[in-house]
């Protein structure tokens, strides 16, 4: 039988760390040129908050935990798929996730320096959000693997 979609660990840790660490700025500082009253600003909007609020559902509505290790874990993938945008960026001239360019509209990375320096920096406030995202979730692993070892049977 599959197992939901839910319940698989690295789903869950990409959802609450990008979710929270990317999304979440997107909806603080969407780079949007249309008003509220524009159907595509509420199309923005719903998409955005929707993952934020998965991300809040899994952890904290279903109690599912990220795991150690899961901030190398989502922070490589993260960079793998960004390579992988630019690629395509360069291909077809887009600039998803503004790779090749800052918003047009004031954002995080309007104070990240110019381009190509606005990456690094933005690669390093990424790292220093998840870490942070992590830290909730460090002490339950702590005494999650201390309870493990403690009650492991001691050789006799």
């Amino acid at each position: 039988m599959r197992r939901a979609l839910h319940r698989r660990p690295l789903l869950v840790e990409l959802t609450w760390f990008c979710g929270l660490a990317g999304t979440l700025q997107a909806v603080a500082t969407p780079d949007l040129t249309v008003s509220f009253q524009h159907l595509t600003f509420w199309e923005y909007v719903v998409a955005h908050v929707g993952v934020v609020v998965a991300a809040l559902y899994l952890v904290i509505g279903l109690g599912h935990r990220p795991r150690a290790g899961s901030v190398a874990r989502v922070f490589t993938i993260t960079l793998v798929y960004t390579g992988g945008v630019a690629v395509a960026d360069a291909v077809t001239g887009a600039d998803y996730i503004f790779l090749a360019a800052r918003p047009v509209t004031w954002s995080l990375l309007s104070v990240f320096g110019p381009w190509p320096w606005y990456l690094a920096s933005a690669a390093a406030v990424a790292l220093i959000l998840l870490i942070a995202l992590d830290t909730p979730f460090r002490r339950g692993r702590a005494g999650a693997a201390a309870q493990r070892l403690t009650a492991a049977p001691s050789p006799g």
